[in-house]
């Protein structure tokens, strides 16, 4: 805009000049926007702020397009952090090897100076067998028998002591003749051992029991007998035949 001014105003000027008496040459229109063109660069060659005013349009779309461009890769960062969880390497914890493991049901259950002995295993179909107080009684289920495990726990410590099964809240289950696991019940029975907890006098034994459901067609010999207890304190696994 600045240079169509001066252009214009150069013009002006030529045509001033012819008015005061001096004769223009006569020239082409080629020749003409020569002079004009000349007169153009001359004028704003001294023009202090002609050179402030322009603008290297080039830089200013580069400009502008990394002002767009940034923000779109500073959102698409954010959003890259946001929707990216970081991995974390988390090893794979082995229980069983963190687990303590017991070789018998004294170290197991904590006691000392105490005697846990396994007796007899045998099949019914209730227990106690005999009884006439049906609140004692414990029936097997349908197409089951009960595996009745017979223990004696004695007192060897020669003074009294407290003997507390029931407080260590032990998962049991027992596996007959190499066959599957089954849970051992917990009854309200006054001699179940799972839930036994008394203080016992010097030399004093007590006549225990834990029980189990099988299926009725494999109640029939008891060759093997593997009892498996898990708590918090660890675990064991015995063999009581």
């Amino acid at each position: 805009m600045k240079r169509k001014f001066v252009a214009g105003t150069c013009i002006v000027l030529v045509l001033g000049l012819a008015g005061c008496g001096n004769a223009i040459p006569k020239m082409t229109e080629e020749q003409e926007n020569q002079i004009v063109n000349y007169a153009v660069d001359v004028a704003l060659k001294y023009d202090a702020g002609y050179e402030k005013n322009l603008v290297d349009l080039s830089l200013y779309e580069e400009e502008e397009k990394e002002s767009i461009t940034e923000p779109e890769k500073e959102k698409d960062e954010k959003e890259e952090e946001k929707g990216m969880d970081p991995v974390v390497d988390t090893p794979t914890v082995d229980i069983s090897q963190d687990e303590t493991a017991y070789s018998s049901m004294e170290e197991f259950f904590g006691l000392e100076n105490v005697s846990i002995q396994f007796k007899e295993g045998y099949f019914a179909d209730s227990y106690p067998q005999g009884s006439i107080n049906d609140y004692f009684n414990l029936n097997a289920s349908s197409g089951k028998k009960l595996l009745v495990m017979k223990f004696e726990v004695a007192n060897t410590s020669g003074t009294e002591q407290q003997v507390d099964f029931f407080g260590m809240d032990a998962v049991m289950t027992v596996s007959l003749n190499a066959k599957s696991n089954v849970q051992v019940l917990s009854t309200m029975l006054t001699d179940d051992l799972s839930t036994f907890r008394k203080s016992m006098n010097a030399d004093e034994k007590a006549a225990l029991v834990l029980l189990a459901e099988v299926e009725a067609e494999d109640a029939t010999d008891v060759d093997s007998l593997i009892i498996t207890m898990k708590s918090d304190s660890g675990s064991a696994k015995i063999s009581l035949k």
